[in-house]
């Protein structure tokens, strides 16, 4: 019989082209290996096996010494290897090592390896099926792994776990689909876990699904370059007691108590479970993203916890966290949040995206706590958050919040935008948020400030404090240099702003168009225009305000205010200096006015109408004035700031109420067109820093 079955193994697997070496085994060691494509057959003659090769070459081994034979299919390393398989409840070992301080026993399916040997990096090849089974490896030496179509499900551990300091490397086998689950009496807290750092790389697919706390996770850093990866978490718990002062065991997809690299692969990664702070990708330290897809979907909420010192903070969920710093270089990234106060991508260091392409959704509500005695404090969701520095600096990048007082980007130290000089295409930033503020405290002392920058309140000895649904934030400066920039607040309601810094913001470039209910752009200490392409309209408040200095020194700027209380250009001076740029801001009252040196006309004029501003020959201005906010197209007496290097000292002929026909547009500012017909006036432009003009 065993004659038969050998004859019956060889000829079935002779016609599997795919297969390339052919072992012949005697107990657990390897008598003889060889590649299958240079034999040319195999006889069987006086109780021997012949093996005839290509060159016409022969040899014989006795029947007798052969025990099983393997043909094993994709190996990507060379020499031996320790082959285990699972059968349901029974594995199957094949040890060449055993002699050389490798051991390997099975207890019915569960598996434990000691690797003593002074060998790098020799090759352990899993492949079967078991639903109560699991491997234990502890190594000396590095090693690596080969995942070849295992489905292994621990209920009582890990499926897998590496012990010790060792680095492994698992590839995953081309063609092949490996499964890995643990149960709810996994007291190790992942399901398929690394003592030592983990490189995970071929072109197979992993599943894994922990419902205890990590999918993956290593002691030491993580690289994955390639490979299919599908992890699951629906952990109930993921936080230390209260009080514990431990806030860094949230269950994450994939966990590093060191750096994560990624820069291929396929990366899906989902936390099912609502409990407080689940994360998708999760390192102590940086996170470095270079290429790859990943996308990742977290559901968890945030919360509170208190620390040893009796002080109360919060925590969130997060599709990517890094204790350290983030960097994005490539890559396709697609986060989706929908848990309280939940995050797409944050790091407690700095965030720097020089390109990829990245999509960040965040649902969740916010919610405010109680920090200790009388003080409370807020979270809320934020779709790119900082606790440091963000620098965003290239890429295509899509960012949308919804919960209330949720943030599109966040940065609590400083933000650059762009790089200087660089072409407005390296960097595409669309941003939204759609949710609206909420109180957080009021007091029944102190003066209230205006409700854009986030107080509200009676000046007489109350204020309020609220989270406020920013689209882009810094608390730090904020510049912004270059690139292609969309912001949208949908709000109906006071209480979100555009773009806003807590610090200077200055603008040296970029092709920015802003809409919100509140201020468009504000700067907290200062506001300054040296450049770019500027739209922004507000429903409720100034278009542009500064709650400090207000100054232009280039650029295209077309700025909406409100036919209310809302102006196009807000300075706190009563004054704002024009040095050099094309000026265009229209509003229904004026409160600041502009200091020159740069010339500036002020027309009044109806919604909805044509303007032509020639000196001489020279067409100056083309204008459609802009139905504003709270205005109407019947609407008449709105004001239009009007600055342009151009504009010196003499007289000018205006055109109103005419049409324009043709040209370029660009939010009501016409170049290259034709204006025909309304009524004609000449005006002066006087020394002083702005002349008056009627124009309807």
């Amino acid at each position: 019989m065993k004659y038969i079955t050998l004859i019956l193994c060889l000829l079935s697997s002779w016609v599997c082209l795919a297969q390339e070496q052919v072992k012949i085994y005697q107990g657990n060691s390897v008598l003889y290996q060889h590649t299958v494509s240079d034999i040319s057959s195999i006889k069987f003659n006086n109780g021997s096996s012949v093996f005839t090769f290509s060159d016409h070459q022969t040899m014989s081994i006795p029947l007798t010494s052969i025990d099983s034979l393997l043909f094993a299919t994709d190996v990507i390393y060379t020499g031996e290897a320790v082959y285990i398989t699972y059968n349901d409840d029974n594995v199957t070992v094949v040890n060449p090592y055993e002699n050389q301080g490798v051991t390997v026993t099975a207890f019915q399916t569960n598996v434990v390896v000691a690797a003593t040997t002074d060998l790098d990096n020799i090759l352990y090849v899993v492949s079967g099926s078991s639903t109560n089974g699991s491997l234990y490896l502890a190594s000396a030496k590095d090693l690596r792994l080969q995942l070849n179509g295992i489905s292994l499900t621990n209920p009582a551990g890990p499926a897998i776990q590496i012990y010790g300091d060792a680095n492994a490397t698992v590839e995953l086998v081309a063609n092949t689909v490996n499964a890995l689950s643990d149960g709810a009496n996994n007291t190790k807290n992942s399901c398929f876990k690394f003592g030592g750092a983990l490189h995970l790389t071929g072109q197979g697919t992993l599943n894994v699904t922990s419902v205890v706390r990590h999918a993956i996770a290593a002691d030491k850093a993580v690289t994955i370059d390639n490979g299919n990866l599908n992890l699951t978490i629906s952990a109930a718990t993921t936080l230390e007691p209260s009080g514990s002062g431990n806030e860094t065991n949230h269950a994450a997809g994939l966990k590093s108590k060191d750096n994560i690299t990624i820069s291929g692969g396929e990366l899906t990664i989902t936390a099912t479970s609502t409990a407080t702070g689940g994360r998708g990708i999760s390192a102590d330290k940086d996170i470095n993203i270079t290429g790859g897809t990943i996308n990742i979907s977290t559901a968890g909420n945030g919360g509170t916890y208190t620390g040893t010192t009796g002080v109360t903070d919060s925590y969130s969920s997060a599709c990517i966290k890094s204790d350290g710093m983030l960097s994005i270089t490539g890559g396709v990234i697609t986060c989706q949040s929908s848990g309280s106060g939940s995050k797409g991508l944050s790091a407690d260091g700095n965030i720097s995206i020089t390109g990829g392409t990245i999509n960040v959704k965040t649902t969740g509500a916010g919610a405010k706590y109680l920090v200790s005695g009388s003080t409370y404090d807020s979270y809320s969701s934020c779709c790119i958050k900082s606790n440091a520095n963000i620098s965003l600096l290239g890429g295509n990048i899509t960012c949308s919040s919804s919960g209330s007082g949720g943030k599109a980007i966040k940065a609590d130290g400083t933000m650059t935008i762009g790089v200087a000089g660089a072409s407005n295409d390296n960097l595409y930033i669309t941003a939204s948020t759609s949710g609206a503020r909420f109180q957080v405290s009021a007091s029944s002392s102190g003066g209230g400030g205006g409700p854009g920058g986030g107080f509200g309140g009676g000046m007489g000895g109350s204020s309020t404090d609220y989270c406020n649904p920013d689209i882009i934030k810094s608390e730090g400066n904020m510049v912004i240099n270059s690139g292609i920039i969309r912001a949208n607040g949908t709000q109906t309601a006071e209480g979100g702003e555009g773009m806003e810094t807590k610090a200077a913001l200055t603008i040296n470039g970029g092709d920015i168009q802003v809409t919100t209910y509140d201020d468009c752009i504000n700067g907290g200490t200062s506001l300054t225009v040296n450049g770019g392409t500027i739209f922004v309209a507000a429903r409720g408040q100034d278009a542009m305000d500064s709650n400090g200095s207000l100054t232009f020194n280039g650029g295209l700027v077309i700025s909406n205010g409100v036919k209310g209380d809302g102006e196009a250009f807000d300075g706190q001076t009563g004054k704002y200096p024009i040095n050099g740029g094309v000026l265009l801001g229209t509003c229904g009252s004026l409160m600041e006015y502009p200091s020159g040196p740069q010339k500036a006309v002020i027309f009044t004029a109806g919604a909805g109408k044509s303007i032509c501003v020639k000196k001489g020959d020279e067409v100056i201005l083309m204008f459609t004035v802009p139905v504003i906010s709270g205005a109407t197209s019947t609407t008449t007496g709105l004001k239009v700031v009007f600055s342009d290097p151009r504009l010196v000292a003499g007289t000018y002929t205006l055109q109103y109420n005419g049409a324009i026909t043709g040209g370029t547009d660009f939010n009501g500012y016409k170049t290259g067109g034709t204006y025909s017909g309304g009524s004609t006036k000449t005006f002066t432009v006087s020394t002083s820093a702005y002349s008056s003009v009627t124009a309807q």
